[in-house]
């Protein structure tokens, strides 16, 4: 619902019904758990007697909602935990139903309620119950609200510029707007300022990517910021591609608000080796000033591991991608960003796999600092959390990684190894790389890679999240392909040549 990079199923209209559907399912839990919980709160008002806040808020209820209040009251004479709890549940009920004159506003609204719930019970002595399934309760809705998981639209980056170049050239003063659509400065005020006149899509692409702007305004309207709060630029390549979606978003919204956390995506080498510099002319347009300092300087960068290793074979981009991430750290330092780096991981070596814990272990020093984002691909979701067991063993291998990489000892054990090994990293980075390219850029390689292996039969199989190329790329294109069938199409044909090519 949200990954619509290259993908033309993924619309505007299906990334609402993805979190249509996710608010149903968190709140039917919701309902259910909360319902269940006041069933077995069955304690009396003479040996456990609601907090004075309690009883202000069943007369208001009651005012409010006489009909709703009346019900549950009857089902619990005597008992106002558990009629207030009930009338909790009715208003979840509601929220689903979208039924406005009872459903909660937002869950602060809820969670104010499961308070006012619990801080009764421990006062009146019941600590067990107010502590036990009603605290738990509490954290889900702090950690799932009414969405369930976060919605991050992801989009290429020359979507962006195309949509771009068609609305830039609606005005009248511009003369080259395929230019313009790379003018980060021009984008800026855009931003700053609006749009000097109303511009309209023509092409069914730009509407696109108009349309989703518009959509996830009223996600966010609807059911809050954390729903839908993230947008991914894929293929990042300078500061003008960043700030393009704030100015699209500018065109789209004319005011409606829309609060977005552009994520940047550097996935091919160079991109990654660029990293800094791009980012430092985008902070340094207002508008991304004034971004930054509206949500803490808090900024979030997602690295490609997949197209890199695609792009430069395995071992540069895993050299590549961790020089890159001791830049950003000092970057973010310099420029007293709170900096979370996002992890694009697949479940293969080709694509950045492997044991995650150990993955985390050898990041550069200061990279990770508590916080730590990555993806999980389709492939290892059923391996990882298939089972219960497994599931709960892998994120506690995880966390304790993301804990212990702080350490003075994992610190220090990282940056001597990078300073001793840094020659030896040098030689292998230029003849590994000069060897893969040297390979994908054989004359027919591409014509041959598909006549050997189930390319082609792989793209037609209804098995992946979004087509085998990118659109734009030729047949024969390796660099429009995905990194996804070219892992996949050497491993069918039994070579698992993306994982140690170079090497």
């Amino acid at each position: 619902g949200g990954d619509r990079d290259g993908n033309p199923q993924v619309t505007p209209e299906v990334t609402r019904q993805a979190l249509a559907i996710q608010t149903d399912a968190v709140l039917h839990v919701l309902e259910a758990e909360t319902e269940r919980i006041a069933r077995t709160a069955t304690l009396d008002a003479a040996t456990t007697p609601p907090s004075a806040e309690l009883r202000r808020s069943l007369a208001a209820d009651a005012t409010a909602s006489p009909e709703v209040y009346d019900a549950a009251a009857a089902s619990s004479p005597g008992e106002p935990h558990r009629c207030k709890l009930l009338l909790v549940a009715a208003r979840i009920a509601a929220t689903r139903r979208r039924d406005a004159d009872l459903a909660y506003r937002d869950p602060s609204a809820l969670l104010a309620d499961l308070h006012l719930v619990q801080h009764s019970l421990a006062t009146a002595g019941a600590t067990r119950v107010a502590y036990g399934e009603l605290a738990a309760l509490r954290w889900q809705v702090e950690t799932f609200g009414f969405h369930l998981a976060e919605l991050e639209v992801r989009q290429h980056s020359r979507v962006h510029r195309a949509a771009l170049t068609e609305l830039l050239a609606q005005l009248p003063h511009l003369r080259e707007p395929a230019r313009a659509a790379q003018d980060a400065d021009l984008l800026d005020r855009l931003v700053r300022f609006g749009w000097p006149e109303a511009v309209e899509p023509d092409a069914d692409a730009t509407r696109d990517v108009l349309d989703t702007l518009r959509v996830l305004a009223v996600l966010q309207q609807r059911w809050g910021e954390r729903a839908c709060g993230r947008y991914v630029v894929s293929f990042s390549h300078t500061a003008a591609d960043l700030v393009a979606v704030p100015a699209l978003a500018a065109a789209a919204l004319a005011g409606t608000p829309l609060r977005l956390r552009v994520v940047p995506l550097f996935e091919t080498g160079a991109d990654l080796a660029n990293a800094v510099a791009a980012l430092d002319a985008w902070i340094d347009l207002p508008s991304t000033a004034r971004w930054l300092d509206e949500h803490g300087r808090r900024l979030e960068v997602m690295l490609g591991y997949s197209d890199s290793a695609k792009d430069v074979g395995p071992v540069s981009a895993t050299l590549v991608l961790y020089d890159t991430q001791a830049a950003l750290v000092d970057w973010a330092r310099s420029r007293r960003i709170e900096l979370t780096l996002f992890h694009g991981r697949g479940g293969s070596l080709g694509r950045g796999g492997g044991p995650v814990n150990r993955a985390i272990l050898a990041q550069p020093p200061g990279s990770v600092t508590g916080r730590f984002k990555v993806t999980e691909q389709g492939e290892v979701i059923a391996a990882r959390y298939g089972n219960s067991v497994l599931a709960r063993r892998h994120l506690e291998q995880v966390t304790a990684a993301v804990l212990r990489h702080g350490t003075d000892e994992v610190a220090d054990r990282n940056a001597d190894a990078a300073r001793t090994y840094a020659p030896v990293a040098a030689t292998l980075n230029r003849a590994a790389c000069d060897a893969y390219r040297a390979l994908v850029e054989t004359p027919g390689f591409a014509d041959w890679f598909a006549a050997v292996s189930p390319l082609e039969e792989l793209a037609d199989l209804r098995i992946g999240s979004r087509p085998a190329r990118r659109p734009g790329g030729g047949e024969r294109d390796l660099g429009e392909l995905r990194a996804i069938p070219w892992v996949f199409a050497w491993a069918q044909s039994r070579v698992n040549l993306p994982g140690w090519y170079g090497l």
